[in-house]
């Protein structure tokens, strides 16, 4: 069980950063891909994940996985999608 889970879960808070250099928001997220090292943490995952997408939370899906380092808990991929500014001329 993963019970470290809930605090280490900082990859929402990334996305966002990442979205608002770009003029966007975590309300620009569409789908998440949610990979974790123990399917025991996949409450704490939706526990954390509520607080980053409380309405209308995009679409996603969660499978365990072996991650990039054994030390990692989860690792989440977001896409996300934009209306491009209409522009006058």
């Amino acid at each position: 069980m993963i019970t470290s889970l809930v605090p280490r879960t900082g990859a929402p808070l990334i996305t966002a950063l990442a979205l608002e250099a770009a003029g966007g928001s975590l309300k620009d997220v569409t789908f998440n891909q949610i990979f974790l090292s123990d399917m025991g943490g996949y409450a704490a995952m939706n526990e954390v994940y509520r607080e980053y997408f409380r309405e209308n939370p995009p679409a996603r899906y969660c499978i365990r996985a072996d991650l990039v380092r054994p030390e990692f808990l989860g690792e989440i991929a977001s896409i996300a999608h934009r209306e491009q500014e209409k522009r006058d001329g």
